[in-house]
Parts: C-alpha cells; sequence; structure tokens
C-alpha cells in the first residue's frame, strides 16, 4: 500500500512572558498523546518539588535546568506532530528580551504562528500598548515571512475575566485592525479563545464554559493552515540550527530545508567556512529518509565534518550547483520600525537573517522611497521612525544570505540594536565572493 503523501509546515508558538506559551504548547501535546505517561509524572513530580505546580505542561518542551528552576523558556525546541492530512515541527520560543536572538532564530524556519496572548485585564493591555510585545512579536513574525498566524486568547478561566465573551471580542477587535495592517488578510488568521491550564478548546471544543464561541479548536485550526509556496527550482540550501555531536554517529546538523532537494551521498559545501562534506545519512520526524524536501524540518549526518568548523548562523548547499558563497555587501530595502532619534550612515546594528546575527554598517542610504516604492528622495542623509528606504550594507563578518526574490528565507532581515527592533526588510542584491570554498578540511 503506496504511504499517503503529508505536506509538512512549521509551526512556532510566540507570546510575552508569562502569557502561558509553553503551558499551551505542552497541554496540547499531552493531549494528543505524544507525551509519555511516565515522563509526564516525573514532570509534575519536578515541578512539585520546585514549587511550580502550575509549570508541569510547560516542561514538555522546557527541558534544561535553569528553565524549569526559573520557569523562563531560554531557547527553542521543536517537537514533531503528525495529524492525519499533514506533517507539523511544532517549535516554542523564548518569549523574554534577554532571549530575543533564539526566538528570532525559531521564527525565521516556520511556515506559521501560534500567537498567544493573555486576556487578564491589564496584561493585554499593556503588551498592546505602541512599543508592546505583543505588538513587537507580531511585527516580527510579519518580517519574517510567517504569513499564517493563530491567535489564542489565553487564560479565559481567570477571574478578572471569567469567560467573558465581551472580553474575548474587545482583544479580538483590537488586534484585527493591526494585523490586517501588517499584511494578514482576513483568512490569514484566526482568533480562538482557550484556557491552556485546563486544556479548554484545544482539542474538543468547550460546550459549557464557552458554549459561546462556535469556532475551531486549536487542532481543527492547525489542519486548516496551507504550506506555502516553496522555492523548490532554486539550489539547494540549509541554513543550520542546531548541530549535536551524537556518539556512534558524527556530527548531525539539524534545520529547515530553504530551497532545492537534498539526496543522501551529495557533496556539500559549508559557507562560511568552506568546508566540503558528505550528507551520510538524512532525518525527518525521526525517519530515515533518501531526500529532503524544500519546507523539511531535516537532520543531516555530515561525513567528514569536525564540530569545530560549524555553528548556527551556516549555510550549507550543493557544491556542483550554485555553491552559496560570502558575502562581500549586499542593498535591501528597510522600513524603520523604531528609533529614538535618526539613522545615519555608518550606523553598526546586528542583522538577523535565516539563523544567523552579523553586525553589518550601512554605508549609506540610495533611496528614500514611500511603501509603495515610489521615490521621495535620493541619497537622503538620515532615516527616521516611519521611514522606507533602499540601503546599502556591509557585513563586518562572514555572512550568508541571497536575494529575498530568490530564496525568501534567506533574504528576510530585522535590524536590532541590543534587544530593540530597530527595523525590518528584505534583501534586494548581493555582492558575493567569487571564491565559495575558503579551505578544504577532512577529517
Amino acid at each position: 500500500m503506496e504511504t499517503k503523501f503529508k505536506p509538512h509546515l512549521s509551526v512556532v508558538f510566540l507570546g510575552h512572558v508569562d502569557s502561558g506559551k509553553s503551558t499551551t504548547a505542552g497541554h496540547f501535546l499531552k493531549k494528543c498523546g505524544l507525551v509519555d505517561k511516565k515522563l509526564f509524572e516525573k514532570m509534575c513530580q519536578e515541578a512539585k518539588n520546585l514549587g511550580k505546580q502550575s509549570f508541569k505542561y510547560a516542561y514538555v518542551f522546557d527541558r534544561l535546568k535553569s528553565e524549569r528552576e526559573r520557569g523562563l523558556t531560554q531557547d527553542c525546541k521543536s517537537l514533531n506532530f503528525e495529524t492525519e492530512n499533514k506533517n507539523f515541527t511544532l517549535v516554542d520560543a523564548p518569549g523574554h528580551k534577554k532571549y530575543m536572538k533564539n526566538m528570532i532564530t525559531a521564527l525565521s524556519q516556520v511556515d506559521a504562528v501560534i500567537m498567544v496572548v493573555d486576556a487578564t485585564v491589564g496584561t493585554f493591555e499593556k503588551g498592546f500598548k505602541k512599543q508592546g510585545k505583543i505588538r513587537e512579536l507580531a511585527i516580527i513574525a510579519s518580517a519574517y515571512g510567517a504569513k499564517q498566524m493563530i491567535v489564542l486568547v489565553n487564560k479565559m478561566d481567570v477571574s478578572s475575566v471569567d469567560y467573558s465573551q465581551a472580553r474575548y471580542n474587545r482583544i479580538k477587535d483590537k488586534m484585527n485592525p493591526f494585523l490586517r495592517r501588517l499584511g494578514y488578510h482576513s483568512g490569514a488568521f484566526q482568533f480562538i479563545p482557550i484556557s491552556a491550564w485546563l486544556g479548554q478548546n484545544l482539542m474538543e471544543l468547550d460546550t459549557q464554559s464557552m458554549g459561546w464561541y462556535t469556532g475551531p479548536t486549536l487542532y481543527q485550526a492547525l489542519e486548516r493552515l496551507q504550506e506555502p509556496k516553496r522555492a523548490t527550482d532554486q539550489p539547494f540550501r540549509l541554513a543550520v540550527r542546531d548541530v549535536y555531536n551524537v556518539y556512534g554517529v558524527g556530527i548531525v546538523v539539524r534545520g529547515v530545508v530553504a530551497s532545492g532537494t537534498l539526496s543522501e551521498g551529495n557533496q556539500m559545501v559549508l559557507s562560511p567556512t568552506g568546508g566540503i562534506f558528505q550528507a551520510r545519512s538524512i532525518l525527518c520526524h525521526g525517519k530515515r529518509i533518501k531526500e529532503a524536501q524544500c519546507g523539511q524540518f531535516a537532520s543531516v549526518n555530515l561525513k567528514y565534518l569536525s564540530s569545530r568548523y560549524i555553528k548556527r548562523g551556516m549555510v550549507l548547499g550543493h557544491i556542483t550547483n550554485d555553491p552559496p558563497c560570502i558575502v562581500l555587501d549586499f542593498t535591501a530595502r528597510i522600513y524603520v520600525v523604531n528609533h529614538p532619534t535618526q539613522i545615519r550612515p555608518g550606523y553598526e546594528p546586528v542583522i538577523d537573517c535565516h539563523t544567523s546575527h552579523i553586525t553589518c554598517k550601512i554605508d549609506r542610504f540610495l533611496q528614500k522611497i514611500n511603501k509603495n516604492g515610489r521615490l521621495l528622495e535620493k541619497s537622503p542623509t538620515s532615516l527616521r521612525t516611519g521611514d522606507h528606504a533602499i540601503v546599502h550594507m556591509i557585513p563586518l563578518q562572514p555572512f550568508c544570505v541571497e536575494p529575498y526574490h530568490k530564496i525568501p528565507t534567506l533574504g528576510r532581515i530585522i535590524i536590532r540594536d541590543m534587544s530593540i527592533i530597530v527595523g525590518i526588510g528584505s534583501i534586494q542584491s548581493t555582492n558575493k565572493s567569487k571564491i565559495p570554498i575558503t579551505k578544504l578540511k577532512k577529517k
């Protein structure tokens, strides 16, 4: 009997600190039967010993000792999940600004977002105010190309909310126009009232406390997500997210295939180090496969590779088909989201692109434009909040990116100054090094 092909989507849980994001993700997976009973009992006991009984579901994703002691997600974690019609990789991303870099890394490789907001009176208003965390997360998600969003209005069970339909509608009415301005059309986002702690509306509709809600559950909403268009006609690229040294196996790198396909035995080149390696085996959803398709979350065992030569942010490509190269400089179309004064040439922010975080110098401003791309001013001397512009940038460290029109995943950028999102944008063109392989290293 032929195996049914299922499209694969990567989905990330986002939310500000204490919104119940990790609890939602963990409780959902437990309801799906993906959490071992004995393991969960162990998690419950550990949470009780730490005096954090309310974090027991969060421990499904929060596995580090420091995360469990502090009750705070620090790095992105992912688990595979399968429905009747789709395969999913569910990612839990940090919400604290201290770990924003890790959150952006998680966002760079997903197709859709599950935004968890706290319905508690005062908490939502604080997160949704100007420069609030809810707005910031939605802007980043939109900038990184996650064009589908499920908004979970959490903590409907708390006393200040008490399953109020009016409170749910108020939050929905506040967020609806904001998401539309970010580019989400009416069919690309949906709202679901939930209680993550009680598990209401995750798998089955709650007909008692929230009988007024007749929409989809979280499970049903995930089934309705559409697979985005993939860059299948472009050369193979995989941005490295995780690197593991597995005993008896060797080095395994993990990430989403951004474009093209990867087959067992392919000769790989790693940018920017330039070493040549062989794809010994490929895993997806815990199963060995012969070929990884664009959009799949793949783990690749590389032959001849030492852990000294690879880290998060590097890019894998075929050695014979347009191998990835170091970018010497590039032009980008940007939008200044938030800057206290003005940006001038010479500014050196951090540029987040795919899983890489590199300091770049904004060398010069080529054009100031409006949001539709119409020229307003040539060679402006400064940019302020709300300005759109075409700028020329120079990476101050080795950097591997692609134009947005070729490979969108490797062409979206976020401009960051410490933990402040200064701007968002897309790469228009690149000036690459003519020598893609800088060194050969075989072990």
